[in-house]
């Protein structure tokens, strides 16, 4: 049985450089995660926005305004262990994260 090689990597490339893809660190922190309920959500390049943090079948679970903080804490004890989304709104941008509720 015989391979087939359509690319051929040349001796001064770096295979690897090609598989790893550069990503931009996100301007919010969210701490700890995973959580067992309790979340601090900072950063220092929001003003204003809102905080809305939705389980995986898109069902909100917290949902907060938020005017000139720069550290938000959350609460989401009441909720199942499981995997959540937090998107926080600001201005014309957008940010995901996940975080996991143990």
């Amino acid at each position: 049985m015989f391979l087939r090689c359509d690319s051929i990597v040349q001796p001064d490339e770096n295979p690897i450089a090609f598989a790893v893809k550069e990503t931009k660190k996100s301007p919010i922190t969210i701490l700890p995660n995973p959580t067992h309920g309790i979340l601090k959500i900072a950063s220092e390049y929001l003003n204003d926005g809102t905080i809305q943090i939705t389980g995986l079948f898109g069902t909100t679970v917290f949902k907060s305004d938020f005017k000139n903080q720069k550290e938000i804490k959350i609460s989401i004890q009441n909720q199942p262990k499981g995997i959540y989304i937090v998107k926080v709104i600001s201005a014309n941008q957008t940010y995901t994260n996940k975080i996991i509720k143990n």
